[in-house]
C-alpha cells in the first residue's frame, strides 16, 4: 500500500459473508410477457420505518415490512402508470400514507428499482422524503465483468466524486444528491473486491471494499446513510448493495475501518506513523491529534518514527511498533504513543489502541473514558472533585498506565466541571482538569506527559479527543494543580 499525507486511500480487501435481506412479497420478475412490467423497491431512508408500498386505490400492498437497507422482490403488473403509497409496515390500508408519489411509469416489457430515498422528518427540500425510480437499462458485460450503476441516495451529502480503480481520478466526478450515473453501468472485474472511494468537496469522504461482484451481474450500488453518523451504525454513511437477478444478496457495505493516532510521549520528537508504506500521521507533535485514515479491515502493525519530511516511511528501526489485532468495517480506533524515549526512563515508549465504543442511549448526557498514558504517574482514581476531593467515576480506580476506564464511558450531566486525579486509595488530587462536556458529547479523556517531568520532558496534561463529530477534534487542557 501507499498513501500520501493527505490521507487518500482507497482499498481493495475481500468482503466475506454476504447476507443483505430481503424484504417484500409478489412473484419474481423471472420473464416478462407482452403488456406486463416489473417493480422492485428498495428502502434507502435511514430515518424511515419499515415500510408497507401501495399502489393508490388498491387496499392490498404491493410490499411489505420493509426495513432500512432492504430491497424488495420484484413484481410484475400490468405495464402503465402508477402512483405509490408508502405507509409504515402493518398500518391500516386507510391510514393516510407517509408519502405519495407523482406518476411513475412502468412501459411494457421494463424493469424498474424504485428507492426510498431522504428523510422522513425533514422538512428541508434538498433532504427530504422521496421516491426515485430507474428504468433498468444496463448494457450486457463484458466476459468476466459485472455492470455496475451508482445512485447517490444520501441526504446530507452534495454531490460527491467515485474513484473506482484507485489511480487518483474520479470516474464519475460529479454525481449529484438523489441521482444515479448511467443506465447502462459501468464495466467492473468481477468474482474479485472492489475498491471505491467518495469524495466530496476535492477530498476523501469514505472508502468501501465491496464484495466479489456476480459475473454477467447488474448491481446497484446506492449510498446511503448519515455521514455525521458514527460509522458503527446501520444508518451511518454506507453502501447498499442489490443485484438485479436476485440469485445472490449483497450486503450493506460499511466503512472501512479508521484509525486517528495521538502522540502522548512526553519526550519524543515530532513523529511519523505508518503501517507498512502506508503514513497515518506525519510530523505529529506532542498531544496532538493525526486526521483519520481508512485501512482495509484486517491485522496491522503500527510502527512510530522520528519525523523525516516526505511522506515515505523512513529507514531504520521504529521507536516503537506494536500489531493492531484486527480491526473491523464500521469501526474507529485511537491508536496512542505513549511512554519515555530517552533510555533508562520507564516505561518506554508504545503504542496502544482504543476502540470507540460509546453508548449512545443517553443523549441528554455527556460520557467519558478516560485513559491512563502518562508514564511515570502511578495509578490513579479520576472523578470530578467535589469539595477538594476526588470522587471516582464508577470503575475509575486504580487506573494504571496504559489502561482506560470502561468502553462505554461514564456519564457526565453537560455544563462546566474540574477532573480530578488522585494517586489510587487516596482523595487529594494531583492533576485537576477543568472541562465542559456538552450534551451528547463521547469524549476520550486522555491523561499525557508526566507528573515529575525532566528537563525538556512535557508536564502532565489532558487531552479531550471529541468523537461527536467526524472527524474527531482534541482540545489540549493544562493541569491546574500547583
Amino acid at each position: 500500500m501507499s498513501q500520501t499525507s493527505t490521507g487518500r486511500l482507497w482499498i481493495v480487501m475481500a468482503f466475506l459473508g454476504l447476507g443483505m435481506a430481503a424484504g417484500g412479497c409478489g412473484d419474481d420478475a423471472d420473464e416478462l410477457e407482452e403488456g406486463k412490467a416489473s417493480l422492485r423497491v428498495v428502502n434507502a431512508s435511514p430515518d424511515a420505518p419499515a415500510v408497507d408500498v401501495y399502489t393508490a386505490g388498491n387496499s392490498s400492498p404491493l410490499f411489505t415490512d420493509l426495513s432500512y437497507g432492504q430491497t424488495s422482490d420484484y413484481r410484475n403488473l400490468d405495464a402503465g402508470t402508477y402512483t405509490l403509497e408508502i405507509r409504515p409496515a402493518g398500518a391500516e390500508a386507510s391510514t393516510p400514507p407517509l408519502f405519495t408519489t407523482t406518476a411513475v411509469p412502468l412501459p411494457d416489457l421494463s424493469r424498474t428499482t424504485a428507492i426510498a430515498a431522504g428523510l422522513v422528518n425533514s422538512t428541508s427540500a434538498d433532504e427530504s422524503f422521496r421516491v426515485l425510480t430507474f428504468e433498468e437499462g444496463f448494457a450486457v458485460p463484458a466476459d468476466g465483468n459485472a455492470r455496475v450503476r451508482i445512485v447517490h441516495a444520501a441526504p446530507r451529502t452534495p454531490a460527491v466524486g467515485v474513484d473506482v480503480n484507485n489511480d487518483g481520478s474520479a470516474e464519475i466526478a460529479a454525481l449529484e444528491r438523489f441521482t444515479a450515473s448511467p443506465p447502462e453501468g459501468i464495466d467492473l472485474p468481477a468474482d474479485s473486491p472492489l475498491q471505491l472511494g467518495i469524495i466530496s468537496g476535492a477530498q476523501p469522504l469514505a472508502s468501501f471494499t465491496t464484495p466479489d461482484l456476480p459475473e454477467d451481474g447488474e448491481v446497484f450500488l446506492i449510498a446511503a446513510g448519515l455521514p455525521d453518523q458514527p460509522p458503527r451504525l446501520d444508518t451511518s454513511f454506507s453502501l447498499l448493495a442489490t443485484n438485479t437477478s436476485r440469485t445472490e444478496d449483497l450486503p450493506r457495505i460499511e466503512q472501512n475501518p479508521t484509525l486517528y493516532t495521538l502522540n502522548g510521549s512526553p519526550d519524543a520528537p515530532a513523529v511519523d506513523v505508518f503501517v507498512g508504506d502506508l503514513e497515518l500521521a506525519d510530523d505529529l507533535s506532542f498531544a496532538e491529534l493525526s486526521k483519520p485514515i481508512q485501512v482495509p479491515p484486517g491485522s496491522y502493525t503500527i510502527e512510530v518514527f522520528a519525523h523525516e519530511q516526505g511522506a515515505t516511511r523512513p529507514a531504520g528501526t521504529p521507536l516503537a511498533s506494536q500489531s493492531t489485532g484486527d480491526l473491523d468495517a464500521g469501526e474507529q480506533y485511537l491508536a496512542i504513543a505513549a511512554g519515555f524515549l530517552a533510555p533508562g526512563r520507564d516505561p518506554v515508549l508504545r503504542i496502544d489502541l482504543y476502540r470507540e465504543e460509546f453508548d449512545l442511549s443517553t443523549p441528554e448526557q455527556a460520557r467519558l473514558r478516560v485513559v491512563h498514558a502518562a508514564p511515570g504517574t502511578p495509578a490513579v482514581d479520576v472523578g470530578p472533585i467535589e469539595s477538594g476531593a476526588v470522587a471516582p467515576l464508577p470503575d475509575a480506580e486504580d487506573v494504571s498506565f496504559a489502561e482506560a476506564t470502561p468502553a462505554s464511558g461514564a456519564t457526565l450531566n453537560p455544563g462546566p466541571i474540574a477532573i480530578g486525579a488522585a494517586d489510587t486509595g487516596t482523595v487529594t488530587p494531583v492533576a485537576t482538569f477543568p472541562i465542559v462536556p456538552e450534551q451528547g458529547d463521547r469524549d476520550f479523556a486522555v491523561v499525557v506527559g508526566s507528573q515529575t517531568p525532566a528537563s525538556g520532558e512535557q508536564p502532565l496534561q489532558l487531552v479531550v479527543v471529541d468523537t461527536t463529530t467526524i472527524p474527531w477534534t482534541a482540545n489540549l487542557v493544562s493541569n491546574q494543580q500547583p
